[in-house]
């Protein structure tokens, strides 16, 4: 039986669904999807600090997304604009943190949690970055809803995904703690941002 055909059959279906050799589906077919945690670590101690680091990443999400309000008055004296279009900055990156989850629930799929996490915090990262350096509105706009945006987007979902598939017996417990990080980076990262 060729590759192809053991993994329809393992998979029960193709995961080749794009032209082969196509960037991005090369990607995405890196491997097949198994489960995301092994028998060893579910219900396990390891388990519970995969939960906490799912939480201090979800905290860091909301915590750095949320701290805009902080930087409002001197981002609109920097651009040298009313407080309409920068606060459409913040509206756009909402969008795509909360609608990027259309798109990273199936990325989550195929690659699993690392390549998202990794790849939302480095966007998230040079999203910050390029932001404190822009001196017009519109590089800013595409920085921030890029960088957090898109980047928070990415791993807030791979973050809730994986601690859900690490628990049978105390997954709503599990979730709670991950949910909880939000509010508490955002409690603790925009006064400190202040």
């Amino acid at each position: 039986m060729d590759r192809s055909s053991a993994r329809t059959v393992a998979v029960g279906r193709r995961l080749d669904t794009g032209p082969a050799g196509v960037w991005p589906w090369s990607i995405l077919r890196l491997r097949s999807p198994t489960p995301l945690a092994p028998e060893a670590i579910i219900d396990r101690p390891r388990a519970w600090v995969a939960t906490a680091g799912a939480a201090l990443s979800n905290g860091l999400a909301f915590g750095l997304t949320y701290s805009f309000g902080t930087f409002f008055d001197e981002m609109t004296d920097d651009f040298g604009t009313g407080r309409g279009p920068v606060a459409l900055i913040f509206g756009v990156t909402l969008l795509f943190f909360f609608g990027f989850g259309i798109v990273a629930g199936p990325l989550f799929d195929r690659v699993g949690p690392r390549p998202l996490v990794a790849g939302g915090g480095l966007l998230s990262v040079c999203g910050l970055l390029t932001l404190s350096s822009v001196d017009d509105l519109t590089t800013g706009a595409i920085a921030y809803a890029v960088g957090l945006g898109i980047g928070g987007g990415c791993y807030i979902s791979a973050v809730m995904a994986t601690a859900g598939s690490l628990f049978t017996r105390r997954r709503a417990l599990a979730m709670g703690i991950v949910a909880t990080g939000s509010g508490a980076g955002t409690l603790v990262l925009v006064p400190l941002s202040d």
